[in-house]
This record gives structure tokens, C-alpha cells and sequence, in this order.
């Protein structure tokens, strides 16, 4: 190679790191106002404007794809850190509100039944997979859907097997002694009028509640602290009594 073509091999090297530098720069300032076009989706989705809604919709998923240097097919739970847990919620939202539109016209189908798996697969296994299950619920009972049969499914396959105790699995995990021992006390309760009417309370508050931790990360860490001892205290007796 001539020094002359050495020099500019050099230079179109150095000019490619810079134009891939900028276009990084450039996602990372679009990545952290993402939130827009999730808070413009949901506007328009208010107003019935479903084809600007997918639109907005679309364009986080591809600004967070972007970010991760990924397809937006591949979005994935485990691309996430722990602590971006209030970002995986958020994407099982989009995915709701996606599906919910796509479930209106017999023609998208297929798009339909895409977003539901990822709806699915962003749903299980995560804190609030029983709060998503009973948005799923809910929704089918009022008689909204037209792919009713793939609605009912997915709420079989998101609804926890082991029974909720959703603010303990929070705290604790999934099968955490606590949360398991916990839930022995919700079968205890369900034996009188007054214990069904407690854990009735419960999974009419929590949810409600939860969503806010989701929703707004810093709740988190204060949710924690007031109620992981109250939360322990019962255990700690129920686990005397048992």
C-alpha cells in the first residue's frame, strides 16, 4: 500500500468512528426523550387517533431498540438492567395499548398476535405480572375483544399458577419463604366473612398501588421501608400460628 493510500485508509477510519460517534450521541439525546412519544400515544389513543397512536407507539420501541443497539424485534426483558424495571412495565404497556388497536381490525392480525406475545413475555415472571393479568381480565370481561379466544389464553398463560400475593412477591420475590408462607394466610383468611372481605380489600388496593411503584421508580425504595416490616410481622406470627 502507498503512504498515500495508508494516509487515507487512516482518515476514512477516523471519519467512519466520527460519524458513528455523532449517530450515538444523537440516539442518546432521542433516547431520553422517549417518554413523549409514549405520553403523545396515549393522547391519541384518547381521541381515537389509532393510526398516529401505532405511529408514536412504534417510534419508542424503535428509539429503545436503537439505544441497545438492537432490532425492535429483539427487545427482550433480559436486555434491561434490574434497576430498569419501571422501563419493562412501560413496555408491556405500549404492548397492551398496540394490541388493543390491532385487536379492532380483523386485518391486522398477525400484528395482533405479535404484540400479544410480547405482551405476554414482558408480563411473566415480572413483579407486576398479576396487576397485567388483571388489566387482561378486565378487558375481556367487558366484552370489548374481537380475538377473544387469544385473549382468554394469554390471561391463562400470565395468571400465576401459585396464587398472588403481589405486594409480598414485590418485596421479597417469587419464592421467597415469606412470600410463600403468605399466601398459606390468604386461604386462611378466605375462611370467614370477614377475612374474605380483608383479602378482597387487598387485591382492589395493591394493584392500584403498584402501578404507581411501576409508573415512578422512586416510590420504589419508600414502598420498601414503610411496609417490608409490617409485611415480615405478619409472616412472623402467621408462621407462630401455623
Amino acid at each position: 500500500m502507498f503512504p498515500a493510500d495508508k494516509k487515507a485508509m487512516e482518515q476514512l477510519k477516523t471519519n467512519s468512528k466520527n460519524i458513528g460517534d455523532r449517530t450515538r450521541q444523537a440516539i442518546v439525546k432521542i433516547y431520553y426523550n422517549r417518554l413523549s412519544f409514549l405520553k403523545k400515544g396515549l393522547s391519541y389513543s384518547n381521541i381515537g387517533d389509532y393510526k398516529t397512536a401505532l405511529k408514536n407507539y412504534h417510534e419508542y420501541l424503535h428509539i429503545l431498540a436503537a439505544y441497545h443497539d438492537i432490532d425492535e424485534k429483539e427487545l427482550m426483558p433480559s436486555i434491561l438492567r434490574e434497576e430498569e424495571l419501571s422501563e419493562v412495565f412501560l413496555l408491556s404497556q405500549v404492548y397492551w395499548y398496540m394490541v388493543k388497536i390491532y385487536d379492532r381490525n380483523p386485518k391486522t392480525y398477525d400484528e395482533f398476535k405479535k404484540y400479544l406475545d410480547k405482551f405476554i413475555l414482558f408480563s411473566n415472571g415480572q413483579k407486576f405480572q398479576y396487576v397485567n393479568s388483571e388489566v387482561l381480565r378486565r378487558y375481556v370481561t367487558n366484552g370489548k375483544t374481537n380475538n377473544t379466544k387469544d385473549f382468554t389464553d394469554a390471561y391463562k398463560i400470565i395468571k400465576s399458577k401459585k396464587g398472588n400475593c403481589f405486594i409480598a412477591t414485590y418485596l421479597y420475590g417469587e419464592d421467597h419463604p415469606v412470600t410463600e408462607n403468605l399466601r398459606g394466610l390468604r386461604g386462611f383468611l378466605e375462611r370467614s366473612t370477614i377475612g374474605k372481605q380483608m383479602v378482597r380489600a387487598y387485591y382492589r388496593s395493591s394493584p392500584i398501588l403498584l402501578v404507581q411503584v411501576f409508573k415512578n421508580p422512586r416510590l420504589g425504595p419508600i414502598l420498601t421501608n414503610m411496609i417490608r416490616p409490617f409485611i415480615y410481622l405478619i409472616h412472623f406470627f402467621w408462621k407462630l400460628k401455623r
